[in-house]
Parts: structure tokens; C-alpha cells; sequence
């Protein structure tokens, strides 16, 4: 009979009525609880490793489940480099369905590879910490080159003058991604290649070069990664 109802509050309303026919009434109730709490459930539609598009980023994004009635849901992202990001609790309603929004800013600091950390509580009960790999993907585009020199040109008595004679190619670039950049002669042959780790804050990549240069051709290339490594000297 008890299986028929949620866990809560349960109203008990007694009656009693004497040989007499009098009567009395008086109401009390109890908490039921589960023995096992349920275990959350995170939208079934995303399988095993979801992705958030850059177009799904641009305004609220909603993730929503099942678990066990009236209880309280926990979130931490943990991202590529280790970080922990713990997201607002939500309360899981009578029905056992449950709702969480992404602001823009919040998926703006979750670019690439995240593992989702969730858990239910309810009184002093809690389930197993649940897992699930969430790709943000910030799907930049091909990565920018600034301008060197004045309208693409330098000279090399200008590269000479230059503190140390470094010339600093630098642009914009995906965050989590490496950027190599190849260095080649009026030849075509390459003189030199660096790598570039893009810096997450404002998606800015340099290089510096302490060869003199003369008509050399600048390609970079993308290397998407979102295990970020160190910065090549």
C-alpha cells in the first residue's frame, strides 16, 4: 500500500466513533523515505559524451532529468586542466523531474573537454557521484595572423633594430589548440617552425624569431587540442 505513495509527508486522519455514537477526530502524519534514494538521471537524448555547440551557446542552455522525488541536485564541472567549477544546486520537484539553465557566461568558461559531476541529496541521504564527458566546443575559426610591419612588410635593417633583433608574429587562435607556425623563404623551403599554445583568456598565440628575415612566408596552422601543453621555447 505505501509503494503507492511519494516520498514525504504522509497525513494520517483518525476517526473514532463509541457505542454511543460519539465521535472524535484527530490528525497526525509521518515522513516516509525510501530506503535507497534514486539514483539522477541527466537527459537520456545526450548519450554518453554531449556536445555544445557554439550556436547553442549564445543564449540559456537547458539540461534537464529525472531523480529521486524532493531532494536536492549537485553539479561541478571538472575541466581539462583540472579546475572544479561548482554550478548552483536545483531542487528536484514532487514529480522527480528537475531542470538546470547554462548562462552564456558560465559555458564561455567551460571551452573544450569537461567531465559533469552530479549527485542527489536528500535529509542524510546521498547517491554516488555520477559522471559524464561534456564537450564544449568553442568551434573557432582557422586561426588570424596580425600584421607584420607596416602594410605586411619589414625590413631587415628594421627586424636589426628591434630589441634583440626578436621579430613577434602573433594572432588569434582556439582555446585548448596549438598553433604552428611555419617560417618560409622566397624558396619556399622552411627555415624554421614554433609551436604556439593559445592563451585561453582572449585567444591571443605569438611566436618569436631571432633569425633575420627577408621575403619569408608566414602559414599557420591549427592544432586542435584540448589537453593544453606547455608553450614551446
Amino acid at each position: 500500500m505505501l509503494s503507492l505513495y511519494s516520498d514525504g509527508m504522509v497525513t494520517v486522519q483518525l476517526k473514532q466513533t463509541d457505542v454511543a455514537g460519539n465521535t472524535a477526530n484527530i490528525t497526525g502524519n509521518f515522513t516516509l523515505k525510501s530506503s535507497e534514494i534514486q539514483e539522477p538521471i541527466v537527459i537520456s537524448t545526450w548519450g554518453n559524451s554531449p556536445t555544445i555547440s557554439l550556436a547553442e551557446q549564445l543564449s540559456n542552455y537547458l539540461i534537464t532529468g529525472n531523480g529521486p522525488v524532493n531532494s536536492v541536485l549537485h553539479f561541478q564541472f571538472v575541466k581539462a586542466d583540472g579546475a572544479v567549477i561548482d554550478l548552483p544546486t536545483v531542487t528536484i520537484d514532487s514529480s522527480g523531474l528537475w531542470q538546470l539553465q547554462l548562462t552564456p557566461a558560465q559555458m564561455s568558461s567551460l571551452q573544450g573537454n569537461n567531465t559533469l559531476r552530479y549527485w542527489a541529496t536528500r535529509s542524510e541521504q546521498s547517491t554516488t557521484i555520477k559522471q559524464l564527458n561534456v564537450l564544449v566546443d568553442s568551434n573557432y575559426p582557422s586561426p588570424t595572423l596580425d600584421e607584420v610591419g607596416e602594410n605586411g612588410s619589414i625590413s631587415l635593417n628594421e627586424i636589426l633594430a628591434l630589441p634583440n633583433q626578436t621579430l613577434e608574429i602573433k594572432g588569434k587562435g582556439e582555446k585548448y589548440s596549438t598553433v604552428t607556425v611555419n617560417f618560409k623563404g622566397s624558396n619556399n623551403l622552411t627555415i624554421a617552425s614554433k609551436d604556439a599554445l593559445v592563451n585561453n583568456a582572449d585567444y591571443s598565440w605569438s611566436v618569436v624569431h631571432r633569425t633575420p628575415l627577408s621575403m619569408h612566408q608566414l602559414r599557420v596552422a591549427p592544432i586542435p587540442s584540448f589537453h593544453p601543453s606547455k608553450r614551446s621555447p
